[in-house]
């Protein structure tokens, strides 16, 4: 049995530790179970005190939240950025003066127009896992105030969780977090010598409140600002964020990712990188007021450095521009991307170069097309979905069911996504008003 729901005729709070939730444009959210979206767009939903199932009209939406059932251990290579403003992680197959085609673990593979791509990031994936949890707090040599329920780190108030792992020189640390209270304080403290987040211990640490996150380094003499992102904790949906940071301590960067979207590469100029193996979770939350921290992975980094241009300027629209894992930027033409000897290798013709470079993607950072001629074609999307593994993507009218998404876009044309890609589907309609 089905019965209809609008969002006025919401009036619900729901304090069960359920999967999915839905969050409504008049603010209103419930938390249960997405079963589908119908060919209509309606979502059907069980609510865990219900004794049916809940049809949810699509224009009361603004957007669904899906549990993850653990983080993605799905690493692409590279990340292809569409003239329609979507961000696909993928394997790069080959490009050549009219196409690129890739593959992807989510969606299959592809063979799109180059036209439609406006630049590549080559990412280089993470060689191997360090730690995937929690599991215990038995694992963590200090634990004030943390409790571990279903998997799921919980601390109400002020809290600290700190544990030595084998980090690599360069790694990647990630995890979902949620908060509730209109002003979340949390502190992220990596690469330090001891368990405890007194001053002048050498570290790193990123710090969370309602004005945003900045990202700090401490040494027994200094304190440095190294970079903030300004995002307010109430601009943030469902107060929940999947957090990820790329940590290069050879060449002293480190970059923030927030749903997947770059959002800052801060450079360290101390002497030194942190040579710590510390991870410190602490909450400064006002009593009352709770954190959850969830699917926590730390990952070695692969590959060299993850530097970026050093030279901000907009690259020449005329022309291709490749910049190096240096930093280093060149003007030209890249007619053709292709392995070889397993190595995938981008061709490029450099106007003062006598014949073309061929460089490895492991020392590409970027690399930008030239402006094509804009397309006339469009597709109105209903949804913008946020990938579980990082990137979004665009969807025009989709059904889905407990494993597929089956959808329309408006570059890769017809596609099936799988479910667990999905971290987020925002309402199209949502985000526009």
């Amino acid at each position: 049995m089905l019965r209809k729901l609008t969002a006025a005729s919401i009036a619900l709070t729901c304090a069960v530790s359920a999967s999915d939730t839905v969050k409504f444009k008049n603010g209103d959210v419930i938390s249960g179970t997405i079963i589908d979206i119908t060919d209509t767009g309606a979502v059907r939903f069980q609510y865990p005190e219900a004794t049916e199932t809940l049809e949810i009209n699509a224009e009361g939406l603004d957007s669904l939240t899906f549990e993850q059932e653990g983080t993605s251990t799905h690493n692409h290579g590279e990340r292809i950025y569409l003239s329609n403003g979507d961000e696909l992680p993928c394997d790069l197959k080959k490009m050549d003066d009219k196409s690129i085609a890739f593959s992807t673990w989510y969606a299959g593979d592809f063979s799109i127009p180059r036209s439609k791509v406006t630049k590549i990031s080559f990412e280089n994936k993470p060689e191997s896992l360090v730690y995937s949890g929690p599991n215990s707090l038995k694992e963590w040599t200090t634990a004030e105030n943390w409790v571990l329920e279903q998997g799921v780190l919980n601390v109400n108030g002020k809290g600290l969780l700190a544990k030595e792992f084998e980090l690599p020189n360069n790694f990647i640390i990630r995890f979902n977090l949620e908060w509730d209270g209109s002003s979340p304080r949390f502190r992220l403290h990596l690469c330090g010598r001891e368990n405890t987040t007194v001053d002048r211990i050498d570290r790193y640490y990123l710090d969370f409140t309602s004005s945003g996150f900045q990202f700090n380094r401490v040494t027994p003499r200094n304190f440095d600002k190294l970079g903030r992102v300004s995002i307010r904790s109430r601009e943030i949906k469902n107060s929940t964020v999947n957090v990820e940071l790329k940590v290069d301590r050879q060449n002293q960067q480190t970059v923030l990712y927030l749903d997947g979207v770059e959002h800052g590469t801060f450079d360290d100029n101390a002497a030194s990188a942190p040579l710590g193996s510390f991870v410190i979770l602490e909450s400064n939350q006002r009593d009352g007021d709770t954190l959850k921290i969830k699917n926590l992975q730390i990952l070695e980094w692969g590959g060299n450095a993850i530097t970026r241009q050093k030279n901000e300027e907009i690259p020449n629209k005329k022309a291709d521009t490749l910049f190096d894992r240096e930093g280093f930027r060149f003007s030209g033409e890249s007619p053709k991307i292709e392995k070889i000897n397993d190595q995938l290798t981008i061709f490029f013709d450099y106007q003062f170069a006598k014949k073309p470079m061929q460089v490895p993607s492991s020392r590409a950072s970027i690399l930008y097309l030239k402006e094509q001629e804009p397309s006339e074609e469009k597709l109105k999307s209903s949804y913008t979905a946020t990938l579980a593994g990082g990137g979004k993507i665009s969807l025009g009218q989709t059904s889905l069911n407990k494993d597929v998404a089956t959808t329309r876009h408006p570059i890769l044309g017809e596609c099936n996504i799988k479910r667990t890609a999905f971290s987020t589907l925002n309402s199209a309609a949502s985000q526009n008003k």
